[in-house]
C-alpha cells in the first residue's frame, strides 16, 4: 500500500536497501577471502618441504610417461620397418622374370699412372676399377644385387685365368717381358756396387707405430751373430752388412727420450746398431704403386715390393738377401764361394712347386711354353744375386714389374706371394742368358734342421744351433709338457676346492703379494707383430703341406 502510494519514495529505498544488502556480502565475501589466504600461506610455511616433493615426484612422472611414449613409438616403427622387409624378402624369394644383364666388355684399368704399362695390358686389361685389393665381381655381381637383401659382402669368388693365358708349343712361345717391363731405371744404373755383403731387410706392418722395432733388432741380432760367425771361421774378406727399413721405426729407435729402457730393445741401441755398415730407408725408393690389400693373400702386398726394391738398390756387386730372423751359421759365407760363383742367382727351391699360384702350372700372361709347366717356383726367403751385373738389374726390375701386374689384377690373377712373379722373371730372363744355381735345403735350412745338420743359414727365430735330432727330442718334450698340463688343469676343474682357513695375518700378506703381482708392468709392444708372425708362419706351413698333397692328384692342379 505504500510503495502504491509512494512509488518514488519506495524506489529509493529499496535502491538503498539493496546497496547496503550488496556491501555487507562484499566485505563478508573480503573477510572470507583474507582468512584463506592466511591459512594457504600457514599452510606453505609449514609444509613447504612436502609440497616441493610432491611437484617434483608430478614432474617426473610425467617425464617417465613421455619417455614412455616415445618408446612405445619407436618399437611400433621398428616393427612396421621389420614386416616391410619381411614381405620384400617373401617377394624377392618368389620367382622373378630372367632379366639378363648387359655385358659390359669394355676394358676397365687401375687408375695410377706410376704402374708400368704392361700392367694395364694382357693381365690386367680386365681389371676391377679398384687398385686397393677388393675383387670386382662383374656384371654377374651387379644382378645379385635383387637377391643378397641387405648384405654387404658377396661371397669371394676365386680369380680366373683367361684362356689366352694357355700355354702353347714350344715353336709358338715368346716369353719376352710385355711392353713396359724390365726397364732398368736410370737411378739403379748410378749405384757403385763392390764387393760381397748381406741385406737385412726389417719391414714393419705399421711403420708410425709408437714403440720399440722387434724386426730392427733381430736384424741386428742376425748380423751381429754373422759377423762372429765370420771371425770363427778366420775370414780374410770379411763381408759388409746392410740394413734397409722404414724411416719412423730408427727415427723412435735412435731418440732416447721416446725409446726407453723399458723396451729391452732399447738398450744401447746406438751402438748395437753400429753392426750395420749402411742404413737405406724405402722411403727413398721410387716404387710403382700396389694394391694395399688382397683377400686370398699371405700378407700385405707392399711387404714383398719392398723386399724387391731394396734388392735393386743394394750397394754391393753379390748381396745375400735374407729377412731379419736368419741367423748365419760359421760356414755361410760358403754360399757365395760354393754356390753363387759366377752365376747370376743362387737360390734355394719352394717346399710347394706351385704353392704361390694355387697349384696353377700355367703363366698369367699370354705366350709361355708348355715346357714353363716344368719350371716350379723358387723360395725366395733365402737367394744370392750378382746385383752388379746389368742382367740381374733386369731381373729384379722384371720381377718388380710382374709382381705388380700380378697383385694389381684381382680378377684373373690368383696369387699368395711374390714367388709366382719371380718364377716368370726367371724364365724370362733365362731365354736370355741368366744362369741360375740350386742351393740345396740341407744348406739353406728352415724349420728342421740347424747349425750342427750342417746348415750355412737358418730361417727361423730360435733354436738355430740345435740338430735335427735334438729338435725332435724339443718337440716331443714340449708336447708331453702341453698333455700333462691339460690333464692337470681337467683334474683341477674336476675336483671340489677346498680352500684352507687363513688368518687374518695372512690375509693381509696375500693383499701385499696380490698388489705387487698386478702391478702395471712394461707394456709389450712387440705382441701385435709377435701374433702376426706367428699366424703367417702357420699359414705358410699349413699352405706348404696342402700344396704337396695336392700336387700329388691330378685334380687339384687347376682349380683353387
Amino acid at each position: 500500500v505504500q510503495e502504491a502510494a509512494h512509488p518514488q519514495r519506495s524506489h529509493i529505498e529499496r535502491t538503498a536497501c539493496g546497496s547496503r544488502g550488496s556491501q555487507a556480502v562484499s566485505s563478508r565475501q573480503t573477510t572470507m577471502a583474507g582468512g584463506t589466504s592466511r591459512q594457504l600461506r600457514n599452510v606453505l610455511q609449514k609444509h613447504w618441504p612436502s609440497i616441493a616433493l610432491l611437484m617434483f615426484i608430478v614432474v617426473l612422472f610425467k617425464k617417465q610417461t613421455d619417455i614412455q611414449g616415445q618408446q612405445n613409438e619407436l618399437s611400433a616403427r621398428i616393427a612396421s620397418g621389420a614386416e616391410r622387409e619381411r614381405r620384400s624378402m617373401v617377394q624377392q624369394i618368389q620367382p622373378q622374370p630372367e632379366v639378363v644383364a648387359p655385358q659390359n666388355t669394355s676394358p676397365q684399368q687401375t687408375p695410377n699412372s706410376a704402374i708400368p704399362s704392361s700392367a694395364m695390358g694382357q693381365g690386367s686389361s680386365t681389371m676391377g676399377q679398384s687398385n686397393m685389393g677388393m675383387v670386382n665381381m662383374g656384371p654377374a655381381s651387379q644382378g645379385m644385387g635383387s637377391t643378397m637383401g641387405q648384405s654387404n659382402k658377396a661371397p669371394y669368388e676365386w680369380p680366373k685365368p683367361l684362356p689366352e693365358w694357355e700355354l702353347v708349343p714350344e715353336a709358338e712361345a715368346d716369353v719376352s717381358a710385355l711392353p713396359g717391363e724390365g726397364e732398368v731405371p736410370p737411378e739403379i744404373k748410378a749405384i757403385e756396387r763392390k764387393g760381397d755383403g748381406v741385406l737385412f731387410n726389417a719391414i714393419h706392418r705399421t711403420p708410425n707405430a709408437k714403440r720399440a722395432s722387434k724386426p730392427i733388432m733381430e736384424a741386428i741380432v742376425g748380423a751381429t751373430r754373422m759377423r762372429v760367425a765370420s771371425k770363427e771361421a778366420g775370414s780374410q774378406n770379411p763381408l759388409g752388412f746392410v740394413l734397409v727399413t722404414e724411416r719412423a721405426p730408427m727415427k723412435f729407435m735412435m731418440d732416447e727420450t721416446l725409446c726407453r729402457p723399458m723396451w729391452p730393445e732399447c738398450i744401447d741401441f746406438k751402438d748395437k746398431v753400429k753392426v750395420f755398415d749402411t742404413i737405406l730407408f724405402y722411403e727413398d725408393f721410387k716404387a710403382p704403386a700396389i694394391v694395399e690389400r688382397r683377400e686370398r693373400f699371405q700378407t700385405w702386398p707392399e711387404l714383398w715390393l719392398k723386399r724387391i726394391m731394396a734388392s735393386l738398390h743394394s750397394p754391393f756387386a753379390r748381396t745375400l738377401v735374407v729377412d731379419s730372423d736368419v741367423y748365419g751359421c760359421t760356414a755361410y759365407e760358403k754360399l757365395f764361394s760354393e754356390y753363387l760363383g759366377d752365376s747370376d742367382v743362387a737360390i734355394t727351391l719352394a717346399p710347394a712347386p706351385f704353392g704361390a699360384s694355387r697349384n696353377y702350372e700355367g703363366a698369367f700372361r699370354k705366350g709361355f711354353p708348355t715346357t714353363y709347366a716344368e719350371y716350379t717356383e723358387r723360395n725366395l726367403g733365402l737367394h744370392m744375386l750378382a746385383t752388379g751385373k746389368p742382367r740381374v738389374q733386369a731381373l729384379l726390375s722384371l720381377f718388380r714389374d710382374v709382381f705388380v701386374r700380378q697383385a694389381n689384377d684381382t680378377v684373373h690373377t690368383s696369387i699368395g706371394n711374390d714367388q709366382c712373379a719371380f718364377r716368370e722373371a726367371m724364365f724370362t730372363m733365362k731365354a736370355q742368358g741368366l744362369t741360375e744355381v740350386t742351393i740345396p735345403a740341407e744348406i739353406g735350412c728352415r724349420h728342421d734342421a740347424g747349425c750342427a745338420d750342417g746348415c750355412y743359414v737358418v730361417h727361423r727365430h730360435n733354436n738355430q744351433e740345435l740338430s735335427r735330432a735334438e729338435l725332435k727330442a724339443l718337440a716331443k718334450e714340449k708336447n708331453a709338457q702341453k698333455k700333462a698340463a691339460k690333464a692337470a688343469a681337467e683334474g683341477k676343474a674336476s675336483a671340489p676346492e677346498t680352500m684352507p682357513p687363513k688368518n687374518i695375518e695372512s690375509n693381509a700378506t696375500d693383499v701385499a703379494n696380490t698388489g705387487a703381482d698386478t702391478a702395471p708392468d712394461a707394456p709389450d709392444m712387440d705382441k701385435e707383430e709377435e701374433e702376426e708372425e706367428a699366424a703367417e708362419a702357420a699359414a705358410e706351413a699349413a699352405a706348404e703341406k696342402a700344396e704337396e698333397a695336392d700336387m700329388k692328384s691330378e685334380a687339384g692342379k687347376s682349380e683353387p
